[in-house]
């Protein structure tokens, strides 16, 4: 990980982030930004040229690659996670009718 000492503050769009040196790690708030990228449908090649536009970042596809590798990681925890035993669930349905009155 990234020490206090080799991080650097970038203004972006008013929109203050950290973001380590070149040659760092990659921090965990950058992972699950790419992890996002990724969710949304966007590839490793544009996910790619997207960190290097915003952020200066030279990351490679293998990178990328590596850290969109470990969603069937989380999936697989979060199917294999304790169930409660009872879960509410609410169901509502209704139909709204205009009704015209005409004046006798």
């Amino acid at each position: 990980m990234c020490k206090p000492s080799n991080w650097c503050k970038i203004q972006l769009l008013s929109l203050e982030v950290d973001v380590c040196d070149s040659g760092n790690t990659l921090t965990q708030d950058m992972e699950e930004k790419i992890l996002s990228m990724y969710a949304k449908g966007m590839t490793t090649g544009d996910i790619e040229s997207h960190m290097k536009e915003l952020y200066g970042m030279d990351i490679s596809d293998s990178t990328i690659s590596r850290i969109t590798d470990k969603i069937p990681l989380f999936v697989r925890e979060w199917q294999g996670r304790p169930l409660e035993e009872v879960y509410v669930a609410v169901f509502m349905d209704a139909i709204h009718y205009h009704v015209a009155v005409r004046a006798a």
